[in-house]
């Protein structure tokens, strides 16, 4: 290496970090030129060590910060050096402030700019929990044996029985003081099973063939370790994420084992905004719980919206963020199923408020939910909705014969 390009490759990062001057590059190498001709000379080697350098930097009147937070959340605010292109790259930036990508998560970040080219950088990083097998087997074992029921007798008469409890939001915090009612992960256990209990007693004097139970559309709260919804958005939790997966998975599998005395039982996966990934992990565990259960069939298919066929009746299951779709989409999705039968049901969620409408062959009914209420909702006047569970039973050749609220006593 020639001894005039050692010192430029010396003085450009002292240029960088405002030690150094484009004028002191122009006599450290003995070219007789201005400021602004011995910058554009250098410019392309000057921009390619800005994008590929990233470190941190201390200033005497900065004050670095790291704190770790007891949700396992670490605040780390310092001045970096990072290339401008790279202060939306999450890599980049926990890198910047000493964290290993592969070992942490960032949650969030707020970047401005400080002098001599630095930034002040603030992020909030978790660190990862890769699932093992040693940590789902843990997960498994936390899941208590159910407490059957007395068994009934099933007869081939003809009748669906679809037990539906919409928004559940197992894991939500609402705070008494705060916004008039509490909630918490208790209060969501003794509902739901408050309502599987009065559907079934309503239903009791009914010879039911099948059960189709509907569960899997916000019954959790969060996504997971984030304690936030699939998309991001942070939620006020009761609990931490491994516990709500336990006390979930362990309600649901109580709760199929005693319907599974009455009539078989099927159940399966509808996305929703709050779970979409953990509650299909729930449907896997207990499709393993079940598997050798004669009268338990999990359907694993991980598509968010469901149909199903009853006789001359054809029922779809979705979450209902696609509201303004839902009375054509059967007729789109399942043609033939839909060709095939006379009376069609759509049933939906989300809004945790009911609404019924009938177009283009199809009844779609939004439904209400058991859930309790929270800040944001309270904030926003989303309150005083009736908090109740349905029951909805169909004969194959007559279509939906009745309808059961199991409404949430006050």
């Amino acid at each position: 290496m020639s001894k005039k390009l050692d010192n430029v490759l010396q003085i450009l990062p002292l240029i960088r970090d405002g030690e150094r001057t484009w004028q002191d590059l122009a006599n450290a190498t003995g070219e007789d030129m201005g400021t602004d001709s011995v910058r554009r000379k250098y410019s392309v080697l000057y921009e390619f060590m800005n994008e590929n350098y990233i470190s941190a930097s201390t200033d005497s009147s900065y004050r670095a910060i790291v704190e770790t937070k007891s949700d396992g959340t670490t605040i780390s605010d310092k001045l970096i050096q990072i290339a401008l292109k790279d202060l939306k790259d999450p890599k980049y930036l926990m890198e910047a402030h000493g964290f290993d990508p592969t070992k942490w998560e960032l949650r969030e970040s707020r970047q401005s700019m400080w002098a001599e080219g630095k930034v002040s950088s603030r992020i909030a990083v978790r660190p990862l929990t890769v699932p093992t097998p040693e940590s789902i087997i843990a997960l498994l074992e936390g899941i208590p044996a159910p407490e059957l029921w007395e068994v009934k007798p099933t007869k081939q008469s003809g009748q669906l029985l679809e037990i539906h409890i919409a928004d559940l939001h197992l894991g939500k915090l609402g705070w008494g003081k705060e916004i008039g009612e509490n909630y918490d992960e208790k209060i969501a256990q003794e509902r739901f099973r408050y309502i599987i209990k009065d559907i079934i007693a309503q239903s009791s004097h009914l010879p039911i063939e099948k059960i189709l139970f509907i569960w899997s559309h916000d019954f959790f709260h969060s996504d997971g370790i984030s304690q936030a919804t699939t998309a991001g958005t942070p939620q006020d939790m009761s609990i931490r994420w491994q516990k709500m997966f336990q006390l979930g998975t362990a309600l649901l599998t109580e709760t199929i084992a005693n319907l599974a005395t009455i009539a078989p039982v099927e159940t399966f996966y509808v996305g929703g905004n709050h779970d979409h990934q953990i509650s299909y992990y729930a449907l896997c565990c207990l499709s393993a719980y079940f598997r050798d259960h004669p009268n338990v069939t999990i359907d694993l298919s991980p598509k968010a919206r469901k149909f199903v066929r009853w006789g001359k009746t054809l029922l779809g299951y979705t979450h209902g963020e696609e509201r303004k779709q839902l009375n054509s989409i059967m007729a789109r999705e399942v043609p033939e199923m839909f060709g095939q039968t006379v009376y069609r049901y759509l049933h939906a969620g989300h809004y945790h408020s009911q609404i019924q409408n009938e177009a283009d062959g199809c009844v779609v009914q939004f439904l209400g939910s058991p859930t309790g209420s929270d800040s944001w909702h309270y904030s926003k006047g989303f309150i005083g909705s009736q908090k109740l569970g349905y029951g909805f039973v169909y004969d194959k050749q007559l279509g939906q014969r009745l309808q059961i609220n199991a409404n949430i006593p006050s």
